[in-house]
């Protein structure tokens, strides 16, 4: 080796090692970095379209998002409850457009119906295995749109009467720590009363047909105010349309 290459060997150890340990650490910090951003830090869902606590329509601009939190339940449970509730609205918003589109009995609004029945039996199947594993979901605990969509599972099983009515009991359970929708557990227990009895207990049905609301038939008017006042919900005639039952009992409410 040449004598005069030593000096030179000797300048690029000393600026060459400590360049490189500086540009690996600055890779490190970057790919570190990179990890912290990608993390699922927050889940942010909007549902397509459902239902706020007092049953008036929302939109997705109102964006429900759920953080991770010890105390909160397994991200899982409420990631299934939400696309439970989203596919619920999704299929009643197609059969509308449907059914507004095609006569009765085409071909188009039959399949139609057949998706509607085929996703609420599977959103049922689902329920029963998140509600036996889990309960009830609370308010308090979830979220007001997660902890609702049970309900509109529940109301969505008019063939399935037993179900209905366990969701009831589940609900009931929660109704003193106002941890469910009291006008909810009103709605669900008129439909299982409807069907079951004939009659109402709370007056939340309606049948509507153009601009005109009729109400399903209940025992008496001072009856149905009393259960009302217990539920502190306010008297009927001060309630307006709380819940319309689609068409002459066709049970596709809430639309």
């Amino acid at each position: 080796m040449e004598l005069g290459k030593i000096p030179k060997m000797r300048n690029t150890l000393r600026y060459g090692i400590p360049g490189m340990v500086l540009i690996l650490a600055l890779l490190s910090v970057g790919y570190w970095l990179g990890l912290n951003r990608n993390s699922p830090r927050m889940l942010s869902s909007e549902p397509e379209k459902t239902r706020a606590d007092d049953g008036v329509w929302f939109r997705p601009s109102q964006q429900i998002v759920v953080k991770e939190d010890t105390l909160l339940p397994p991200l899982d449970s409420r990631t299934v409850w939400l696309e439970v509730i989203r596919s619920d609205q999704r299929v009643r918003d197609s059969f509308h457009i449907v059914s507004q589109r095609y006569p009765e009995h085409s071909p188009e609004t039959k399949r139609a119906w057949r998706s509607l029945q085929a996703t609420d039996e599977k959103n049922r199947r689902i329920a029963i295995k998140l509600l036996g594993k889990e309960g009830w979901p609370r308010r308090s605990v979830y979220g007001a749109a997660i902890a609702d969509a049970p309900f509109y599972v529940a109301l969505h099983s008019s063939g399935s009467p037993g179900f209905q009515e366990k969701c009831l009991k589940l609900m009931e359970e929660l109704l003193r720590d106002h941890e469910v929708n009291v006008l909810h557990y009103a709605i669900l227990a008129d439909r299982i009363s409807l069907l079951k009895n004939g009659i109402q207990l709370y007056g939340t049905h309606q049948i509507i047909k153009g601009s005109t609301h009729t109400y399903e038939p209940w025992d008496n008017i001072d009856s149905v105010d009393q259960r009302r006042k217990q539920l502190g919900l306010p008297a009927l005639e001060n309630a307006g349309v709380e819940m319309g039952w689609m068409g002459m009992g066709a049970g596709l409410a809430p639309n």
